[in-house]
């Protein structure tokens, strides 16, 4: 008999400011903070438009969901409890097809982590986690 326990991958903080992401992605859409003022996308999302710094005029919207790989890493060792079953595992830096300059970090999922370039083509898929948690994460296009 083993006394090994399963340890939970943490999920993300979700607060004020963040909960409408998390909302969308629980419905299986990505949405980006938007500033009316500006007409530009924010992400990670902020209390006042960090373009024009001078609006709070912030909403969501919709995005399309596709992107490409700006930067990554391969993490092949984890520090933090509930990653090790995962490495190794890619951590990249998407910009999204909307704005240039527009990015997200997420995984990239479903392909062997040497094998992600930067410049290639990816899309959103979702990721049910412990706690209701809808994580957003990308696959190569």
């Amino acid at each position: 008999m083993s006394d090994e326990t399963t340890i939970q991958r943490p999920s993300p903080g979700i607060d004020d400011l963040t909960r409408p992401y998390w909302d969308s992605a629980a419905r299986g859409e990505l949405s980006i903070q938007y500033c009316s003022r500006c007409e530009r996308f924010n992400h990670a999302p902020s209390v006042l438009c960090p373009t024009c710094h001078r609006s709070d005029r912030l909403g969501w919207r919709a995005v399309s969901g596709r992107g490409t790989v700006y930067s990554y890493t391969v993490i092949h060792g984890s520090r933090i409890p509930g990653f090790d079953p995962e490495v190794p595992y890619l951590v990249a830096m998407i910009e999204l097809a909307e704005q240039p300059a527009l990015y997200l970090f997420a995984n990239v999922t479903g392909v062997d982590p040497h094998g992600v370039s930067v410049g290639d083509a990816v899309e959103v898929h979702f990721e049910d986690r412990v706690g209701d948690v809808v994580l957003p994460q990308f696959r190569l296009a």
